[in-house]
């Protein structure tokens, strides 16, 4: 029994043992099959998680492949486009049925097969805001992608990305665009240099202001192509500084100064730097103006104020000079009337008289150069003209340079002021002298010519007409044609200093314009020169008779005169000369003074001679004062002054007579005879 028990005991527990595996067997066989399932579903989420990571991977392939093109410098926008459409069904979930397309106002590109589906993708692309064309994205078929149709949202997403990308490009293409139009348009010039030192941009105005084409100054060296050496050392002192700070002493500063033409010329501009950094280093932007006008209007400008300079010194001049010639005149005649016309000291008194006359003329052309004298332009045969001042030309030039006159044996017809033109002739004569030291030969001809449209095209000058010309020839040192260029500036001279003002051939140019005239100029160093003045011709009728030489005679007469002069030399020369005429004199030291002795003796007096500017009261306003005593009373006003500042003074009126000083006493008893009854 106790042995049944035990294999009783045994055989359960052998049992129970077996239940205990068999139990165990049944867990790990739901473990294993558990195991086997979520192996099964592990393998599925990788299989899922690849397909989807190779979908992002194609996506952002596609976007780098997009943005790369967008990026690229040297493709048009059209370009870009066609390669972006390209890229773009490859992305998607079902690249053998997608198709693209990129829409712009301008133009547009697609994929071949593209069209119009219901399964489509639009994006907008916009420029600041403002939609400028749209990107599509089609299905060929219907496909299902997802629960939101046949694209899926990643899909959605990268539409908008490369849409923005597209935007972002057409947005620095139309700044670029802009920026383009803005330099090619504008009259500056704008120019840029890297850290380097070589021109890394060049619009079109910089091609018109240096003569460089792009090509030719693209990538070479700004400052050994453009900036005139002696700025050089001033530019390699500064450039280290600036590539450090991108600072400088030019640096956001406007100056002048001149630059260095294709050609080899000095050009003015005025210069704008500023600075910029890009690429990792200082670049320099300068914005250069032609200048060369606005230096030309100020020359003028300068030239005009010295000018002012001049008419106003030559009125002071002339007014001082003309009462000394009127004092030298006054007593010269005084002398030849108390002599006689038989005495053999009357004819140097005449040269004296003469001399005299030629002295005055050369304040009258300056006056008339610098516009405060009139003109007095008469009918002249220019041949007798020429020949008269060729008298003169003999005693200014040397003994060893030989004068001829070649003059056309027809009338030569002209209007022309006489005093001007002989000091156009002298001058002309004075330059060749002075360029012929060695000796030489100086000619002066004259010939009829036309200007006709040939002539104009040819030497950029001219009015059509026909002309009296005055060829004056030289055969001296001649010029070379910078020289030629300057030489009718005012102020120039190639003399030595202290030998020439620089006026000379200014006041021949300034006297031949504004008798309607024209220069021409032909010289080589070592031909001498060739000066042709062009006047123009006029009807041969009625040509000035040559003035009569003044017959010195005595005359009796008698009555009273009231001269009212400021100049004391003057005023004693003219009571002396009139008094020995036979006239009572009265004498007056201003306008003031004159009023009074007029009022004192407006009875007795019949003739007032008056300067015309005077202290206390003006020659007019004595004048006006005087007519309010007495209507009938003569006047003769005499100046010194140019005819712009006898204007100032006012109307006269036409019973009034005006002597320009220096004072010929002769004319001047002519012309009391002509207004009085004086004579007895």
């Amino acid at each position: 029994l106790r042995q049944r028990i035990r294999n009783h005991v045994a055989l359960k527990a052998k049992n129970d043992l077996m239940k205990l595996q068999v139990d165990q067997l049944a867990r790990q066989k739901e473990e294993l099959a558990q195991m086997v399932a979520e192996q099964k579903q592990l393998n599925k989420l990788l299989l899922e998680s690849d397909a989807t990571l190779k979908e992002r991977m194609k996506e952002l392939n596609c976007l780098y492949s997009v943005s790369s093109i967008a990026e690229s410098p040297d493709l048009s926008l059209e370009e870009i486009c066609k390669m972006t459409v390209t890229v773009i069904p490859p992305a998607w979930q079902f690249p053998d049925i997608a198709e693209a397309r990129i829409e712009f106002e301008e133009h547009s590109c697609q994929t071949e097969r593209f069209r119009e589906t219901p399964w489509m993708l639009v994006s907008d692309i916009s420029v600041h805001g403002t939609s400028i064309g749209h990107l599509k994205v089609c299905y060929l078929e219907e496909r299902q992608a997802s629960d939101e149709g046949p694209f899926l949202i990643q899909e959605r997403h990268l539409l908008n990305a490369i849409a923005e990308k597209l935007g972002q490009k057409n947005e620095r293409y139309l700044d670029e665009k802009v920026r383009k139009v803005i330099t090619d348009s504008v009259n500056e010039a704008i120019i840029m240099m890297n850290p380097q030192g070589a021109i890394s941009f060049w619009n079109p105005a910089a091609s018109r202001l240096w003569g460089y084409l792009p090509d030719e100054v693209l990538g070479k060296n700004l400052h050994n192509l453009l900036v005139l050496e002696r700025y050089r050392d001033a530019y390699n002192s500064a450039h280290p500084e600036f590539l450090r700070t991108g600072h400088g002493n030019a640096i956001g500063k406007t100056r002048e100064l001149f630059a260095l033409h294709k050609d080899g010329r000095e050009i003015a501009v005025e210069l704008s730097l500023a600075s910029v950094f890009l690429d990792g280093g200082w670049h320099a932007v300068g914005i250069v103006r032609d200048i060369t006008e606005k230096k030309s209007v100020m020359a003028q400008l300068i030239h005009s104020q010295k000018m002012e300079t001049i008419g106003q010194l030559a009125g002071g001049l002339a007014h001082d000079l003309n009462n000394i010639l009127s004092v030298v005149n006054g007593y010269t005649s005084l002398a030849q009337y108390e002599i006689g016309k038989d005495h053999k000291v009357f004819n140097y008194l005449g040269e004296i008289t003469r001399a005299s006359s030629r002295a005055a003329s050369l304040t009258h052309s300056l006056l008339a150069y610098s516009r405060k004298q009139e003109m007095i332009q008469q009918r002249q045969n220019l041949n007798l003209l020429i020949e008269t001042v060729g008298s003169f030309i003999k005693r200014i030039i040397r003994d060893n340079i030989t004068f001829t006159l070649s003059l056309q044996a027809d009338p030569l017809s002209v209007n022309v002021d006489t005093v001007q033109m002989e000091q156009v002739l002298l001058n002309l004569a004075s330059n060749a002298r002075d360029a012929m030291p060695d000796g030489g030969v100086f000619n002066i001809a004259t010939s009829t010519g036309c200007i006709d449209a040939q002539f104009i095209a040819s030497h950029g000058y001219g009015e059509l007409g026909r002309y009296a010309i005055i060829t004056t020839t030289d055969t001296g040192t001649g010029m070379d044609a910078k020289t030629m260029l300057k030489v009718f500036d005012p102020f120039f001279t190639t003399k030595e200093v202290g030998k020439g003002t620089g006026l000379g051939l200014a006041m021949v140019m300034g006297i031949i314009k504004q008798h309607g005239g024209f220069i021409d100029l032909q010289s080589e160093p070592g031909k001498g020169s060739v000066f042709q003045l062009f006047l123009p011709l006029v009807d041969s009728e009625e040509i000035a008779a040559e003035p009569e030489e003044q017959v010195y005679q005595r005359e009796n007469v008698s009555g009273t005169i009231l001269v009212a002069e400021d100049d004391a030399d003057t005023r004693s020369a003219l009571e002396e000369f009139l008094t020995r005429a036979g006239y009572t004199i009265i004498t007056a030291i201003d306008g003031q003074d004159a009023v009074e002795k007029f009022a004192a003796r407006k009875e007795e007096i019949e003739l007032v001679i008056s300067d015309v500017v005077m202290p206390r009261k003006s020659g007019k306003a004595a004048y006006d004062e005087i007519r309010e005593m007495s209507e009938s009373v003569k006047f003769i006003f005499i100046s010194g002054h140019s005819s712009d500042v006898i204007l100032r003074e006012g109307e006269f009126g036409a019973d009034v007579e005006i002597i320009a000083k220096p004072i010929m006493p002769f004319e001047l008893l002519r012309k009391i005879r002509e207004l009085t009854t004086l004579t007895c």
